[in-house]
């Protein structure tokens, strides 16, 4: 059986991004084909049970949860060792920044061994504007272009592919493929109870800029629906200058009764019951590459509003939510569109969410992911 070596910083259970969930729905669909090491640490972890330190038969694969304390611990990781010992066909990467990633590409270069990379939408304009100069300088290293030169890349979108071509030009000519995330198997249409006693909309994710909130708020704030309220969810220390002008927003607007921030992230059950009991989610973002967020509210049956900074056009193609200009006078008149439909026409609408959800099973997508890997392993014509 043909290894995968899989070093991400953080990873199921983990909550901190995306990636946590969706390469942990990648492994869970193709360990059957596959013997999948996954090298990570236990930050983010809540009432973690696993060893830390050495080898785990978790979740069906192998995993390795290192202890985590500070960023710097990334750099203490040894891809040496790691590559000697297990002696994978071939290695995923996840994140493009990721001194992890970097190092392990430059380990496979050493070792000629594949490496795919899935850049997780962090070259694309959105996620530059965060720390902008301090990422242009990055990837314009010579040893950290070369790394990028010698990898086959995994998007999951046609839109990533081009923004991540048009930043890197001589990049053109890499092996590529396009395969959407799987949307996790343990999101189920059932009953959920209302952690609330409103109706609501919802937004949950990470409190950044590049989520373009200001813009959600602004929108709500022009609805003026007194059985109405919003609610922000994720946690508020990651970006806190950001919150801060987030909070005066609020109060400037006198909306602080109206806006409701959970001031945490929300995992498990608590985050299904808000999806599920959502009027709509709504995804404001600049820019994303994929936006799993959005298929875990569709997989509850939750209409969904998404920007055109997202690759979400599929909302309106399936009848199952609406793709918008991120502005808050276009996300202001989705909301609107939504609410004055009557309760027929909004449950067809929940309907679509899930159909449209399902284009995202594992059953669909795992001949693709197999393939994926099985070609760029067996590819000799693939420069290392």
């Amino acid at each position: 059986m043909k290894k995968i070596l899989i070093p991400i910083a953080f990873f199921y259970p983990s909550q901190i991004g995306g990636p946590c969930n969706s390469v942990y729905a990648i492994t869970q669909t193709i360990k059957e084909q596959f013997e999948i090491f996954v090298l990570t640490t236990n930050y983010g972890i809540k009432d973690f049970d696993k060893p830390i330190n050495i080898w785990n038969d978790a979740y069906d694969i192998n995993i390795y949860y290192k202890n985590y304390t500070t960023f710097r611990d990334l750099y203490k990781i040894n891809p040496f060792s790691y590559i000697k010992d297990i002696k994978p066909d071939i290695v995923y990467l996840n994140s493009v920044f990721s001194p992890l990633s970097q190092y392990f590409a430059f380990t496979c270069r050493l070792y000629k061994i594949h490496y795919l990379w899935s850049p997780r939408g962090e070259i694309d304009k959105g996620a530059l504007g965060v720390k902008s100069t301090k990422k242009n300088l990055f990837v314009n290293i010579p040893f950290i272009k070369s790394n990028l030169k010698n990898a086959v890349f995994h998007f999951t979108h046609e839109m990533e592919k081009e923004g991540f071509s048009k930043r890197f030009p001589f990049l053109n000519k890499n092996k590529y493929f396009i395969i959407p995330n799987i949307k996790e198997d343990n999101l189920k249409n059932q009953k959920y109870k209302n952690p609330y006693p409103f109706e609501y909309l919802l937004y949950l994710g990470r409190i950044s800029p590049k989520k373009n909130l200001q813009s959600l708020l602004k929108a709500f704030t022009l609805l003026n629906d007194a059985s109405l309220k919003l609610i922000i969810a994720g946690d508020v220390n990651e970006d806190r200058d950001y919150y801060d002008q987030l909070l005066n927003l609020v109060n400037k607007n006198k909306m602080n009764d109206k806006i409701i921030f959970t001031n945490k992230r929300v995992e498990g059950s608590e985050k299904n019951s808000l999806y599920k009991n959502a009027k709509l989610f709504v995804l404001p973002s600049i820019s994303e590459n994929f936006g799993q967020v959005v298929v875990e509210a569709l997989s509850l049956g939750t209409p969904v509003i998404a920007s055109k900074g997202t690759p979400w056009q599929l909302l309106e193609q399936y009848e199952a939510g609406y793709w918008v200009e991120p502005d808050e006078m276009s996300i202001k008149n989705a909301i609107c569109d939504y609410l004055r439909k009557n309760e027929l026409e909004k449950e067809e609408m929940k309907k679509n969410a899930i159909k449209l959800s399902n284009q995202f099973d594992s059953n669909i997508l795992k001949a693709s992911y197999i393939k994926m890997f099985n070609e760029v392993i067996n590819n000799e014509s693939i420069k290392i």
